[in-house]
């Protein structure tokens, strides 16, 4: 597998830019390196935002105490975007889904573009993981602040997606947009859905960042994370950050500020049960077939940070990765 950039921790190899051509699942490095694409260059390196590199997620997940992520300082975090998937440790996953935090309402919502009757009417295709996933930062930010805390959690009402494939797509798309939709005061339960020819553009969206970012790099390979962001629409830099914001926020309205987010308003429990199911059946066999291989890279790389640590698990160098 030819490396074809580099981009701070994250790497895309020249099968990763293939993927983005088809319908293929996208693969955990491409969710890698966009997350850290949008966190560098797009909300110039925060550092009261934070949007977790799918190992990392998966250590957390899978022992929140690890010493290992103390360097990621997350109980300092305004915002926490999580990319949440269903595997457990050396077995395979089915689905992505995200999770956000918010540090003053203590909470965390799940947005899930899978929603099926078959696990109750208001449940996401990833809920049991989510829950998990906000159960294990729950621990850590305690343990951090030697204080215990509970996050509540609720869903958030999102575009489903139409295929067994476009989880990973849809994940990135609701990452890259509800950041600044936070920072403009906006509540989570209020956040719109994405449009669904929106979230099919996300492949060729990618595909043109990277290749830009390929061209800017003075080797070919090793791009800087700082920098502004792509205007996608010419392959060329963004102006200057308020632009570059612009170009995530699809043109929000007001000003932003991180301390400006609304917490007055009290998400509800749950949202309307009119949410119909696009994935069962076939479609949710094809999620198992077609995500399978992304996770599992996502759990062969947790498994190699935490032997690294603790030897908390071993290591994954035997565990298939392609299905």
């Amino acid at each position: 597998m030819k490396q074809y950039l580099s981009f701070g921790e994250s790497q895309i190899k020249e099968e990763d830019r293939d993927i983005l051509k088809t319908k293929a699942f996208i693969s955990d490095n491409i969710l890698d390196f966009y997350l850290e694409y949008l966190h560098s260059r797009v909300y110039g390196n925060d550092p009261l935002i934070m949007l977790m590199p799918p190992p990392f997620a998966q250590m957390l997940k899978i022992n929140p105490t690890n010493d290992m992520l103390d360097d990621r300082k997350l109980h300092e975090k305004k915002i926490i975007i999580i990319p949440v998937n269903d595997a457990a440790v050396n077995e395979f996953g089915m689905h992505w889904s995200l999770l956000v935090y918010l540090q003053d309402t203590r909470s965390c919502y799940k947005l899930d573009s899978c929603s099926c009757g078959m696990y109750g009417d208001e449940a996401g295709l990833n809920d049991e993981a989510a829950e998990k996933m906000a159960q294990a930062l729950s621990d850590h930010i305690s343990a951090k602040q030697n204080e215990k805390i509970e996050l509540e959690t609720y869903r958030v009402r999102v575009t489903l997606q139409d295929n067994g494939t476009e989880c990973g797509a849809h994940v990135l798309a609701n990452a890259e947009k509800i950041v600044p939709f936070l920072l403009n005061g906006g509540v989570p339960q209020n956040y719109p859905p994405i449009p669904e020819h929106e979230v099919n553009g996300y492949r060729k969206k990618i595909l043109k960042i990277i290749d830009a970012l390929k061209d800017e790099a003075p080797d070919g390979i090793n791009a800087e994370t700082e920098g502004p962001a792509i205007d996608v629409t010419t392959g060329a830099a963004a102006a200057g950050p308020m632009q570059a914001l612009a170009l995530a926020s699809a043109a929000i309205p007001g000003g932003l500020n991180l301390d400006g987010i609304n917490h007055n308003v009290k998400p509800p429990t749950s949202s309307s049960s009119t949410d119909s199911c696009h994935m069962c059946g076939a479609a949710i066999f094809s999620i198992m077939c077609n995500c399978v291989g992304s996770v599992a890279n996502t759990v062969k790389g947790a498994g190699v940070l935490l032997n690294k640590a603790d030897n908390i698990i071993e290591s994954s160098e035997d565990s298939p990765t392609d299905v």
